[in-house]
């Protein structure tokens, strides 16, 4: 499998598990997906730890106890450091784990349960599996880099929630964002309803102020504050709400 569809499938995978955009946690991750190579000098890891890559060289065949979950495990343990601090452990992790496991799609597979040599190969049918360089790997490529732009443009717009709430507008799931947002950003409501005394359509731009219960909001514009949603208290019936994040609150 080519060195590109390594990192693309492991940063796709990581961003869809760790739920994240992050360009710093995304860059990580491709650097974790090259390390299983680490156990040959002549690849590009190997010569950067040319010291680890040396003794693993003259030790283990290549793709063998680099490419296991027993690799995973102990990088896991040696690098937990790096979360203690702050840092991106969790795209390292993820990186390293989805760069070898990628080659569990290979003619030849890997030996994930090393020190057991039996080696693990997805699908079963030889003639499914990939070839470095084939039509067939570029067709993968090409979806992980569809997911992983699908992964980005949500997981940036605050995840599939919010994402859902700004194509669809549903009331119900504007509370749910406002209940996860209210105490760290200033938000606004762009809503569509109905005034429940006088039947008359509203719409327009309103502060949010809170969530009054799973249902329903307080807004306000203008100085005026309205209990807006699907309740029976509410004196806006929501069709369509979207809600749009201001400046963090500090």
């Amino acid at each position: 499998m080519m060195s590109l569809t390594h990192a693309v499938f492991a940063v796709t995978a990581s961003s869809l598990t760790l739920g994240t955009a992050s360009p710093w946690v995304l860059m990580v991750a491709v650097v974790g997906s090259q390390l299983p190579d680490c156990d040959t000098s002549t690849s590009y890891p190997g010569r950067v730890l040319r010291p680890i890559s040396t003794r693993l060289e003259a030790k283990y065949p290549h793709r063998t106890i680099t490419h296991s979950f027993l690799a995973t495990g102990i990088l896991a343990v040696v690098s937990l450091p790096l979360a203690l601090f702050g840092l991106p452990w969790g795209g390292l992790v993820t990186g390293y784990f989805f760069g070898w496991f990628a080659d569990v799609f290979t003619k030849s597979g890997v030996p994930a349960f090393w020190p057991n040599r039996a080696r693990l190969v997805i699908p079963g049918n030889p003639r499914l599996r990939l070839s470095t360089g084939s039509p067939a790997e570029w067709v993968v490529l090409g979806i992980c880099l569809m997911l992983l732009i699908i992964s980005i443009n949500i997981h940036s717009q605050g995840g599939l929630l919010r994402t859902f709430n700004l194509w669809m507008g549903i009331p119900s799931g504007a509370v749910e964002l406002v209940n996860q947002d209210q105490d760290r950003f200033l938000l606004v409501a762009e809503i569509d309803g109905i005034n429940s005394l006088s039947q008359q359509r509203v719409e327009g731009t309103y502060q949010v102020i809170r969530a009054l219960s799973s249902s329903d909001l307080l807004l306000e514009q203008e100085g005026k504050l309205y209990r807006a949603g699907g309740g029976i208290d509410a004196q806006i019936r929501l069709s369509r709400i979207f809600i749009r994040r201001g400046r963090p609150i500090r």
